[in-house]
């Protein structure tokens, strides 16, 4: 198993991956020639509704399932050349979950500390004082000797991240990790999981439907029908380049900023639902290019502009611009 890469090297490249499951007869392709790189130490998020596909790109990379083809690569590991035995090795040496469910996460009969012993005693190097460490890197020095039932759900989120972090890995995956959480504690995991990726150099995934949360990490690539579709990332690198005060207070603010749109945005004063959402100033947006140079032009434009099969695309010198197929003949505006 292989993992030789070089410092300026994408920690993550997925090129082209497809991934098909087979349930009884039936194929389903869940990722279909997806396309992602992900630098070392970042923190950023995949979004996408039910069905995206964005589960499968997780389980992908976290060696739960195998790639159909394509190219998935993490820190130099081709993950679609690896045998039965080194994807397990891969799992419990180089990845760290996070799951939404917290009995996913936790041995509900265990104290704080031994649950994140339990993942070095099966792999032969238990540590308690590294497990100690890691129950205060994410605050919890004072919970040590707690079961989960003594705990609340924000806490026990956060001894899942010192659990995913027992064996050292170098990639955090984490599924919808505040899905159960509340605002005050979503903030304060999310706070951690920076944290982590500061002090450890761990790079983290967040996989998630909620484009509120999205919205705090640096960048967050948005999965549509199994094909990465577009791109956010942030104006500001104050989040991931400040201390830990001013980091906090920018993911506060974003977060309190989202969670009001979000409000606003849920109804008009008749009660009835938008179907728009407004964007906060915190994120450039791109639509993205595949592979083969292909562009995915968002549902909500081609409604709009009544595009379907094929649009036009004209070169106007300092700018390309997209027309709906009608718009315009000849050069010039229909």
């Amino acid at each position: 198993m292989s993992s030789e890469t070089r410092p300026d090297d994408p920690f993550i490249v997925c090129e082209n991956l497809v991934k098909i499951h087979k349930i009884d007869e039936i194929e389903v392709v869940a990722l279909q020639g997806l396309d992602l790189t992900v630098d070392r130490g970042e923190m950023m998020a995949i979004i996408g509704p039910s069905g995206s596909g964005k589960s499968s790109l997780l389980n992908v990379l976290g060696g739960l399932d195998a790639p159909s083809a394509g190219k998935a690569i993490v820190s130099g590991v081709d993950l679609i050349r690896l045998s039965d035995s080194d994807r397990i090795t891969y799992r419990r040496t180089m990845v760290g979950f996070v799951w939404q469910n917290v009995s996913r996460n936790l041995v509900p009969y265990l104290t704080a500390l031994e649950n994140v012993q339990l993942p070095m005693i099966l792999d032969g190097k238990n540590n308690r004082e590294r497990a100690r460490e890691l129950l205060q890197i994410v605050g919890l020095e004072k919970r040590m000797s707690h079961r989960p039932a003594r705990m609340s759900g924000g806490e026990q989120q956060r001894v899942a991240v010192a659990i995913a972090l027992a064996n050292e890995p170098s990639v955090l995956l984490a599924d919808e990790p505040t899905g159960s959480l509340d605002g005050e504690n979503a903030t304060r995991l999310l706070r951690v999981l920076d944290d982590v990726r500061k002090s450890l150099g761990v790079t983290v995934i967040i996989v998630t439907h909620d484009r509120s949360m999205a919205r705090t990490v640096g960048r967050y690539v948005e999965i549509r029908d199994g094909k990465t579709s577009s791109e956010a990332v942030r104006i500001s690198d104050e989040l991931l380049s400040s201390g830990p005060s001013a980091g906090h207070a920018t993911l506060d603010s974003l977060v309190a900023t989202a969670d009001s749109e979000d409000t606003d945005d849920a109804e008009h004063g008749d009660g009835s639902a938008r179907t728009e959402f407004s964007e906060p100033e915190s994120h450039d947006h791109y639509v993205l290019l595949d592979s083969a140079g292909r562009l995915q032009i968002p549902p909500e434009i081609r409604d709009a502009y009544g595009i379907t099969r094929r649009v036009r695309l004209v070169d106007e010198g300092e700018r390309i611009v997209i027309y709906a197929p009608d718009e315009k003949k000849n050069g010039k505006p229909k």
